[in-house]
């Protein structure tokens, strides 16, 4: 019964970490604002999506941002620019969606 319950806690404080941060993420900028087109080039589109866990908003648009930040190291962008945000929608309190633009610099 003891080594049920230290599962059941060891699953849910592994599912509360957030995604780990890929070699190059750290640079990534995340902005709402479109960058200079002469400056820098569309590379891809990317999406996060957390919430339905143990954690708080906060937590989650953290996780959501780093989320972003590593798709975009995995295409070479250097810059996002988040075009829609969306925090507690469809009943979920601390559900976080977050839709953007990948650049990288020219």
């Amino acid at each position: 019964m003891k080594v049920l319950l230290l599962s059941a806690i060891a699953a849910l404080l592994v599912g509360c970490t957030g995604p780990q941060m890929v070699s190059g993420s750290e640079q990534v900028r995340i902005s709402k604002i479109n960058p200079d087109e002469n400056k820098y080039e569309f590379v891809s589109e990317v999406s996060c999506d957390f919430g339905m866990n143990f954690v708080t908003v906060s937590t989650n648009l953290r996780n959501c941002r780093n989320d972003l930040k590593n798709k975009a190291a995995q295409v070479s962008a250097s810059l996002v620019v988040v075009e829609s945000e969306s925090i507690g929608n469809s009943g979920c309190s601390n559900c976080v969606s977050m839709f953007g633009s990948a650049y990288t610099k020219r």
